[in-house]
């Protein structure tokens, strides 16, 4: 997983003690520009990383938008900045498909 480089900034210059940081009030998941983002929500961190608390399911596509083989993370359910490229327990890759929908079970969507 790779976080955006200007949230890293942001975050790094807050712990080093040269700005403030703002968490995001919601995340939400992108699969591909084009269709509607839907909020992630995660648990605790264990260990070093969170995975998601919730079930993460868009609605059913109305295009065909080739393969997927990642996500990506935003602080705003539309514009907003990107947080985080994602790592995910899922295929290699996904279909997106029109008519399918697709879904992110609990634990499968992980930021460390």
């Amino acid at each position: 997983m790779a976080y955006d480089a200007a949230f890293k900034a942001e975050l790094l210059n807050f712990i080093t003690g040269n700005g403030t940081f703002t968490p995001p009030v919601g995340l939400y998941l992108e699969l591909i520009t084009g269709v509607p983002r839907v909020q992630v929500t995660f648990g605790p961190v264990s260990g070093t990383y969170a995975s998601n608390d919730n079930v993460v399911t868009f609605p059913i596509l109305v295009s065909d938008y080739g393969s997927i083989s990642s996500t990506s993370i935003w602080d705003a359910i539309s514009g907003g900045a990107k947080v985080a490229d994602t790592d995910w327990m899922y295929p290699a890759s996904v279909d997106l498909t029109a008519g399918k929908i697709i879904s992110f079970p609990v634990g499968s969507i992980s930021l460390y």
